[in-house]
């Protein structure tokens, strides 16, 4: 489960605030869309679920905001620093290929077990299971600053999904994706929520995809 309350957020050099005494509960296990026009705070809300505010980006922050996991452990984003809330709750930005750091495909997959000490013997299972799961078993070996667009937005989406995290929180996850591609990213994404319980939150512009798959939408 994930609870704002009353959450307000002024980034700093700004005069406004991006949210002011917004509160929102989602279920653990639910898949919950967020929607709005561009600068309404559907990233801003993201990054405060993520705990990369008020840690990463500065400014004044009022109200609550915490995660529970499967393991019933609950943070306070606030309080709880970044990398402790990454073990359990996947985030991909909206600029996804800043947060490619590795050379090969493979190799960027694996960063994040490796820096989480999953075991060896399991990361190997994880890389391949999570590049099937996107249909990108051909780009293994591929240098990643030879790929498009779209195959890096789904390598971004594959390195997340070998944690299997009990969150996943995705900033306009098909932005760069052609409608085919989309449609796939939501069939995984559904599959996952159903069959492994887990959170999602995922911000979108394309409401047409929500509606085609039965995703619940808030409009901020």
């Amino acid at each position: 489960m994930i609870k704002l309350d009353k959450v307000s957020f002024l980034y700093e050099g700004s005069s406004k605030k991006v949210l002011s005494d917004y509160s929102l509960t989602v279920p653990g296990s639910s898949f919950l869309g967020i929607t709005g026009r561009s600068g309404a705070g559907k990233t801003t809300l993201l990054r405060i679920m993520a705990g990369l505010i008020p840690h990463h980006y500065p400014g004044r922050m009022s109200g609550s905001c915490t995660v529970h996991t499967k393991q019933d452990l609950c943070y306070n984003t606030i309080t709880t620093q970044p990398e402790e809330i990454a073990r359990f709750a996947g985030f991909l930005f909206q600029d996804f290929e800043n947060q490619l750091v590795m050379s090969i495909v493979e190799d960027e997959i694996a960063f994040a077990l490796e820096n989480f000490a999953h075991p060896k013997d399991k990361i190997e299972g994880a890389i391949s299971r999570a590049l099937e799961q996107l249909g990108i078993g051909d780009l293994r070996k591929r240098m990643i600053s030879s790929l498009s667009g779209g195959q890096k937005q789904k390598v971004a989406i594959a390195s997340i999904l070998a944690m299997q995290p009990d969150i996943l929180l995705l900033d306009e996850p098909t932005s760069e994706l052609d409608p085919e591609a989309s449609i796939l990213v939501y069939e995984l994404l559904k599959k996952i929520n159903a069959e492994l319980g887990t959170t999602i939150v995922l911000a979108e512009q394309k409401i047409k995809l929500f509606e085609q798959f039965g995703v619940e939408y808030v409009t901020l």
